[in-house]
């Protein structure tokens, strides 16, 4: 045996034992396509494989514990994927992700939806790009990523952004929940809301930008709303009023992080519990709302 030989039978062995699986072992992996990704989207990421999908794990985002889990090989929310894929129907329908952050919940929801659905992801942060990396290199045709948070109007909003610059001249970065909006009638100081931490200007800054309403970003008249994934930092009352048309005509299975009928007990008993909405539990991350009464479905059942 060669010193060459031994050294890649040494590295094939070490790859059996890694921590975390290597891009190469999911199916139709390409370093080109991971490179142009990347390029693309101007991130720079560390690639992981995880059931099949591979993962963006970007420099500038590595340190959140979602992040960090990946490149040990820890499927983040792995419990809720697992009850998503096993228990709801979403062929030929659309799905909204709200608050991708790193994506993982696309390569999972763009299988359910199938070629004839597609799957709306809308994130107001940095971190858009690293959805958007993910869908490259996973080939998801029937994903769509808008960089924009979610709310019942289009007025502008200032995001708080709760990461301190690092240099003068960087912007300001942030990741999972480390934003929020901030309404316009608060400030940073006296009495108002502070951004981040302590100082503002020490944990972080303001970005002002427009909401988009769901009710005018999908084609809902038309087409089936079958799940809406919100995790928008306390925003899913303000997003499900900007949703009240697709809710009424297609009673999309609903998750979120926060239990609905605590946090928004009157929006919940007005809104919701009229149209037959009902907690159905949850996992590790997500309460799940399904509406017992759907005049849509025909008498079938939209679990799996």
């Amino acid at each position: 045996m060669t010193a060459k030989t031994s050294v890649r039978e040494r590295q094939r062995a070490t790859r059996k034992v890694a921590p975390f699986p290597y891009p190469e072992s999911c199916v139709g992996y390409s370093p080109v396509r991971l490179a142009a990704a990347s390029l693309a989207h101007q991130v720079t990421c560390t690639w992981v494989c995880i059931n099949a999908a591979l993962h963006c794990i970007s420099a500038a985002h590595a340190g959140f514990v979602a992040q960090r889990g990946y490149l040990k090989g820890q499927e983040w929310e792995s419990g809720c994927k697992a009850h998503v894929n096993a228990k709801f129907d979403l062929n030929g329908t659309d799905v909204v992700v709200a608050g991708l952050f790193g994506g993982d919940y696309l390569p999972l929801l763009a299988a359910k939806v199938g070629r004839r659905g597609t799957v709306y992801g809308f994130e107001p942060t940095d971190a858009v790009n690293v959805s958007r990396a993910l869908a490259d290199a996973n080939s998801l045709a029937n994903v769509k990523i808008q960089q924009a948070c979610l709310s019942n109007d289009t007025s502008e909003v200032r995001m708080c952004m709760r990461n301190p610059k690092a240099h003068a001249n960087d912007t300001y970065s942030t990741f999972g929940d480390r934003t929020h909006i901030v309404r316009a009638d608060e400030d940073t100081g006296g009495g108002g809301a502070r951004c981040g931490h302590g100082n503002a200007d020490a944990a972080g800054g303001f970005v002002h930008m427009r909401c988009k309403v769901l009710d005018e970003s999908l084609p809902w008249q038309s087409t089936r709303v079958g799940f809406l994934l919100l995790d928008v930092e306390g925003a899913e009352e303000k997003v499900l009023l900007g949703a009240i048309g697709l809710l009424h005509r297609w009673r999309p299975i609903l998750a979120t992080e926060p239990r609905l009928h605590r946090i928004s007990p009157v929006f919940f008993s007005q809104q919701l519990a009229g149209l037959g909405y009902v907690h159905r539990g949850g996992c590790d991350g997500l309460n799940f709302y399904e509406a017992l009464t759907d005049k849509h479905s025909e008498g079938k059942t939209r679990r799996a």
